[in-house]
């Protein structure tokens, strides 16, 4: 019986170990950044729900087509509103062409239908593109702010 009982301690031991270091490698693998949505007037939300994805391209390739580096769901019920965004620690490495770290650039993309109308365009919040380019550094540890607008009645539909 104390045979039994050793041997069923060990595997005990055993298990939680290797599980422990499994959720370490998995929290190596990762990183974040903070980012803050800002708009100078008032936005209405009458649809908390948006996608934001990250997407890396090499500053070398001309007319090469961004890789997605990660995609991510949030909920926003109003502006300003901060989000945390993780993405691979090498995200360098999952763009396509191949690209060296010193030559990458990544930048965000928004898909949000905040008016819930089924359709993205005019009076759905976007990105204000002339304030800022929507660029995002990965290495950065201070939260990187961007302007929102709403898409202007000009735009077409998607």
């Amino acid at each position: 019986m104390r045979k039994i009982n050793s041997i069923f301690y060990s595997v005990f031991v055993l298990i939680t170990i290797f599980s422990c270091e499994k959720e370490n490698d998995a929290a190596e693998g990762e990183n974040e950044i903070n980012i803050k949505f800002e708009a100078s007037n008032s936005l209405n939300i009458n649809n908390p729900k948006l996608t934001i994805a990250v997407y890396g391209y090499d500053v070398f390739l001309a007319d090469a087509t961004a890789t997605l580096i990660t995609r991510q769901d949030f909920q926003i019920s109003s502006i300003p509103s901060s989000l945390t965004i993780k993405f691979p620690i090498d995200s360098y490495k999952l763009i396509i062409p191949e690209s060296k770290k010193e030559n990458s650039r990544y930048y965000l993309a928004i898909d949000w239908d905040s008016d819930n109308n089924g359709k993205r365009c005019a009076g759905d919040i976007t990105f204000d593109y002339d304030k800022k380019f929507p660029d995002v550094d990965l290495e950065s540890t201070i939260t990187q702010n961007y302007f929102m607008k709403l898409i202007p009645s000009t735009s077409p539909c998607n």
